[in-house]
């Protein structure tokens, strides 16, 4: 027993020893390691952000943000896309997808729809339309008030009222023109094709000339005259049954010429549609994972749309 306070002073003395002289990268109980664990990430965040002056894409999706604009800007988000809207144009205007992942630029349609909250009309001829995947970017250019077929149309600044729209098709006018629809222009539907499909509802000639008995109109041509459907210019040979007068009736009444002639003075002969063709032979947006961007005249951001 009288040996046991050396043994354990000895047996301190190596332990003191062991801790304090086999170097700083030995492992104590202070440090047990040989070396400080790595970071569990480089210092990144995590989900999306912004980042003032430039543009950031991410896996989860695209998000830009444009600088070189003062004051406050409003932040719009439509499907992955949150970027700095023009404050002008903040809540007055929207673009959304109609069809844009059609192959055809016939069928490629995108709708633009103006807040039925302005105060005044809004121009569209200037603003662009811009891929943000691909950068491929298109002029919106000028339409014609009041259309005709198979004539040279008079083009001037296509504006929306509050509470119109317009379909954007990436194709070309079937009568070479963008245009505002009005009560007669489902005509143009009958010899060619519109998409989306234009509106059937055009008035009947019987609507403001009613045929009758006493105006020399037999019951065989008004029975006749009534089966003939709406937006209809009936180009085939009528009856001689029906006599000369109910065939000049059918022939100069039912064609968009007499149609506009008859009403375009009336109110509501104007729709609050536009059809804005982008005059391209190929398709304009990807298939799918597109963001498309509507810019100003100027380059700013009015509203995007995903799919």
């Amino acid at each position: 027993m009288s040996n046991l306070p050396w043994f354990i002073a000895v047996f301190i003395l190596l332990f003191l020893v062991w801790i304090f002289n086999l170097g700083p990268d030995s492992p104590n109980i202070w440090n047990p390691f040989i070396r400080p664990p790595a970071p569990l990430s480089d210092g990144g965040t995590y989900g999306t952000f912004n980042i003032s002056g430039g543009s950031n894409t991410t896996s989860g999706g695209q998000q830009e943000t444009q600088g070189g604009t003062s004051g406050s800007q409003t932040q719009i988000t439509t499907g992955t896309v949150s970027a700095p809207q023009d404050p002008l144009f903040a809540g007055k205007i929207a673009i959304r997808n109609r069809s844009g992942e059609s192959t055809s630029p016939d069928t490629e349609v995108l709708e633009i729809i103006a807040s039925q909250n302005n105060t005044q009309p809004l121009i569209l001829s200037g603003w662009k339309l811009k891929s943000a995947v691909s950068g491929k970017e298109v002029l919106i250019g000028n339409g014609t008030l009041l259309p005709f077929s198979g004539q040279v149309n008079t083009e001037q600044i296509i504006s929306l009222n509050p509470g119109e729209h317009a379909y954007i098709i990436s194709g070309r006018s079937p009568i070479g023109v963008s245009f505002r629809l009005n009560a007669c222009t489902g005509y143009f539907e009958q010899f060619q094709d519109y998409i989306p499909q234009l509106s059937s509802d055009c008035p009947h000639p019987l609507e403001s000339q009613p045929l009758t008995a006493a105006g020399g109109y037999n019951n065989q041509c008004i029975d006749y005259v009534e089966k003939i459907p709406r937006c209809f210019s009936h180009v085939q040979a009528v009856p001689l049954s029906l006599g000369d007068l109910c065939n000049d009736f059918i022939t100069q009444k039912f064609n968009y010429a007499d149609c506009v002639a008859t009403h375009k003075n009336n109110p509501g002969f104007y729709k609050p549609e536009w059809r804005i063709y982008l005059k391209q032979s190929t398709e304009l947006w990807r298939d799918k994972r597109e963001t498309v961007q509507l810019l100003s005249e100027s380059g700013q951001l009015i509203d995007a749309t995903s799919y």
